[in-house]
């Protein structure tokens, strides 16, 4: 919950505290504060640079968890 647009619209909220579902307190979008960024950041990367892209969720989801387990500690640290 970053304060996209998406994030803050009256049906997620709704949908959210329908579902029993508490938002923690979260600061603005900003990569300086928001350590999830670098992450994703990394993580995207990891997948574009691959030689074949994939071509399923099937394999997306393969890909990912061999790039997630691919990321250093110190690019998590960021």
């Amino acid at each position: 919950q970053d304060g996209a647009p998406s994030h803050t619209a009256k049906t997620t909220k709704k949908w959210l505290s329908d579902h029993g579902i508490s938002v923690f307190p979260h600061p603005p979008s900003s990569p300086d504060i928001n350590p999830i960024e670098h992450v994703w950041h990394e993580l995207k990367h990891g997948i574009r640079d691959r030689p074949h892209h994939p071509t399923s969720f099937s394999k997306l989801a393969v890909v990912v968890k061999e790039v997630w387990d691919g990321i250093a500690v110190k690019d998590v640290d960021k």
